[in-house]
């Protein structure tokens, strides 16, 4: 589905090469894809494009999951690109491209001086760092509606709405657990159970595999 979405727009974008009298403009925007904007671009009435870039990052803060507590960080948004299509010409339309979504990373805790894995206890001192990560991959299926043309067809201002989803599918979850007791025998259990509570993690992340995407924004024809 992904390759689907990018030869489209890699289409999209050639067509824009050939337009000698396509319109371009700015435009800017704020949802649950973070705060951003781009370029835009109407190939004619019915056709048009936006690239653009959103970015924000959020702190995590004591994120309990499964048996351990987390604190980081989760960087949301990125790249964007989006191929509009106006059905009856007007402003109404529907949207078909690919986005970037979420990052995170971050750093298992200890509670009351000791970490869990998979039900398992460990002395904070032998545990000498637990980093977690989520990784949605590269940019993600998009598919919606919005109102609102990216070019104004009557002056220079517009504004716009937009409603949808992604599909990022499962992010791929990772638990990097290093220990620093003495005893091997301890630091192989402790390994074997962080690659359980690893288990555990992606098994909870599985059910996340849709994103919803509304924002609004504002765009100014040149």
């Amino acid at each position: 589905m992904r390759r689907f979405s990018s030869s489209l727009l890699v289409a999209g974008l050639l067509m824009a090469g050939s337009a000698s009298s396509a319109d371009f403009g700015i435009y800017g925007t704020a949802g649950t894809l973070s705060l951003g904007g781009g370029i835009a671009t109407d190939f004619n009435a019915y056709v048009g494009a936006r690239l653009g870039y959103t970015a924000y990052t959020y702190d995590i803060e004591d994120r309990e999951e499964s048996d351990l507590v987390f604190n980081g960080d989760a960087d949301l948004g990125g790249a964007q690109a989006l191929l509009d299509w106006y059905p009856m010409g007007g402003s109404f339309r529907l949207t078909v491209g690919a986005v970037d979504t979420l990052d995170v990373q971050v750093n298992a805790t200890p509670v009351g001086g000791t970490f869990t894995f998979d039900d398992v206890e460990y002395r904070a001192e032998d545990v000498g760092d637990a980093r977690g990560r989520a990784d949605f991959g590269s940019l993600a299926p998009y598919v919606g509606l919005g109102y609102g043309r990216a070019l104004s067809a009557d002056g220079h201002l517009s504004f716009l709405f937009d409603l949808g989803i992604a599909f990022p599918g499962s992010p791929d979850v990772t638990l990097d657990v290093t220990c620093t007791a003495p005893d091997v025998t301890l630091c192989a259990r402790l390994v074997s159970d962080a690659a359980a509570e690893q288990q555990e993690l992606q098994e909870d992340a599985d059910d996340y595999k849709y994103w919803p995407v509304l924002a609004i924004g504002v765009a100014y024809k040149f």
